[in-house]
């Protein structure tokens, strides 16, 4: 039974969180530092813990919801937290290259899944294997995918922006495009309950 719960709790929560740390390898510059990514992780975990008691207690059943509102309120709210504490990054300076902010955004995402996956662990523990490996190779890999294009995005509009007026002056519009791509993404991956082996491996 220990031995099961392990292999449960290793697929819902190991795959996204290597991820990360294989991109922030795969850097050749090297721009992040351990403990920074540490913090984005910690700081994407912030989201899910604010997020939880207004979406998560909201969403019906695993892996994915089949409500109305988990499939299409919910993504919206979960990004837009996501994407405040990527904005919190953009408002201090933190990031600096376009490498740097993808990294970032899909470090949130891992840590707003991370969260996630161990609350719905917790609630529902008599679920199958199965289901963890979607929650781990689907649902955080969509998590971190999201608010990775919402964080690009964000950077490019706002290197276009600095290119033709100069200054490095936060704008939160330049944050909106790049939302609505995490939130259609994220509302997508939410509409097929049914095939949840088959939305893992496309978002995969």
């Amino acid at each position: 039974m220990i031995f099961a719960e392990i292999i449960d709790w290793s697929v819902a929560l190991l795959p996204v969180l290597l991820m990360a740390v294989l991109f922030a390898w795969l850097d050749v510059f090297k721009l992040m530092s351990a403990w920074e990514m540490i913090g984005l992780l910690l700081l994407g975990a912030l989201a899910a813990l604010v997020a939880w008691p207004v979406a998560g207690r909201m969403l019906d059943t695993l892996p994915m919801g089949y409500s109305f509102y988990s499939r299409i309120v919910a993504p919206w709210i979960v990004e837009a937290l996501k994407g405040l504490a990527l904005a919190l990054l953009f408002v201090t300076n933190r990031i600096g290259f376009k490498i740097d902010a993808i990294i970032c955004g899909f470090a949130i995402g891992a840590g707003f899944s991370v969260i996630e996956n161990i609350l719905y662990l917790a609630r529902f523990p008599e679920l199958t294997t199965a289901v963890w490996l979607v929650r781990g190779l689907g649902t955080a890999v969509m998590h971190g995918a999201a608010t990775a294009i919402l964080a690009a995005t964000a950077h490019e509009l706002g290197e276009r922006a600095m290119r033709q007026q100069g200054g490095r002056i936060f704008n939160p519009l330049r944050m909106l495009p790049g939302y609505l791509a995490a939130g259609v993404l994220h509302m997508i991956f939410n509409q097929f309950p049914d095939y949840p082996m088959e939305v893992m491996i496309v978002t995969l």
